[in-house]
């Protein structure tokens, strides 16, 4: 960690009231002056950010519509998730590589050039997200679904407002979804439903490690789900983008217009997947971190009742500790069909709100 890495660092825990002046210079070992002078300019870097930027001021102003749009929207992203998806924006528009991901620092400087920008980072130095239930980011986000819907006449389509969510499996048990043992890598599961109670097909995802698997017999294990092979450092929106063009579009009327719910968490969405969103008539809306579990249509009914039947599934088709992934995607694919009726699925979007949208949530 270099000086002014640790400079933000003390400049955020000093901000935020969880470090005192003496507390912060003593830990990261860095002048008390600049430090307090930092903190009394509100500004945690050295300067402005030079004409040997990684963006230009197009770039740059790309990345800013896109982090203000998904904060719009009600999702607080945390300094380091917003350094994720800069990181992930530099590297698709091939300024940098996937091993030289963006820092505080250079976010911070990029702050100091947008006036929006900069009144965000303020916040963001103050801000626990996890702390309260902020109503208001509930009531944004409910607004901004609202705004969406009318916008594109879809108050009466519910085939067209789609939720997406994504859970962990594993071959080990009793580890077989969710809780991953720490040596093992996770095979990450796609699921997605509309409003009118259809889901699209399992989408599975494989670590790089499995990398001499046998493609035709993996898609064959798959069915009636596809199976992707993630390559080695593969960034969330990378991930999301296959899926979206391989699999998504597959399964859904081209002609029609979508509404697309996303988990914040995962980082799925970026400066590269809006742009190909909007060239395909898809609107990605990020849920709010803090009521996930409530206004996730998947997350309040559907999944919980996929996970215990997927989880007496492995467990009648376990032979020792370790789950074959034929067996797996088996009983992914019969706890799927289960769990994903078209009635719980409606039902789940009644209970969360997103489809009708109750007049007192906008």
């Amino acid at each position: 960690m270099n000086y002014e890495e640790k400079m933000i660092i003390a400049y955020e825990a000093v901000v935020s009231k969880k470090m005192s002046f003496k507390e912060a210079c003593t830990k990261f070992k860095i002048p008390d002056s600049t430090l307090r002078d930092r903190v009394k300019k509100g500004n945690p870097t050295k300067g402005r950010r030079g004409k040997n930027a990684t963006l230009d001021q197009n770039e740059s102003e790309k990345l800013t519509n896109c982090i203000m749009m998904l904060m719009k929207q009600g999702y607080n992203y945390t300094i380091d998730e917003l350094c994720t998806l800069s990181s992930q924006y530099v590297v698709s528009i091939g300024k940098r590589k996937h091993d030289k991901p963006v820092t505080k620092h250079w976010f911070y400087l990029l702050c100091e050039n947008f006036p929006k920008l900069k009144e965000l980072r303020i916040k963001l130095t103050q801000m626990d997200r996890t702390q309260t239930r902020d109503l208001t980011r509930v009531s944004s986000f409910f607004s901004y679904l609202s705004s969406c819907v009318n916008k594109h006449d879809l108050s009466e389509r519910p085939c067209s407002i789609y939720s997406l969510s994504s859970t962990e499996l594993s071959y080990s048990w009793p580890y077989a979804i969710r809780e991953v043992p720490s040596h093992e890598e996770a095979i990450t599961l796609f699921i997605c439903a509309n409003g009118a109670g259809n889901v699209i097909p399992p989408w599975y995802v494989f670590p790089e490690g499995k990398s001499n698997l046998d493609i035709n017999r993996l898609q064959e294990d798959c069915k009636p789900g596809f199976g992707f092979l993630a390559e080695e450092r593969l960034f969330p929106s990378e991930i999301f983008l296959k899926y979206l063009t391989t699999h998504f579009l597959r399964h859904t009327l081209p002609q029609d217009h979508k509404i697309l719910l996303v988990d914040g968490h995962d980082l799925y969405v970026s400066v590269e997947i809006l742009e190909w969103a909007e060239q395909n008539q898809i609107t990605l809306i990020v849920l709010p971190a803090d009521e996930y579990k409530t206004i996730q249509p998947l997350q309040v009914d559907c999944l919980s009742s996929f996970e215990r039947l997927l989880t007496e599934n492995c467990k009648a088709s376990m032979s020792g500790s370790q789950l074959e992934r034929s067996a797996l995607c088996k009983s992914v694919s019969d706890a799927y069909q289960q769990a994903f009726t078209s009635e719980e699925i409606q039902r789940s979007f009644r209970m969360s709100k997103i489809f009708p949208i109750p007049t007192e949530m906008i």
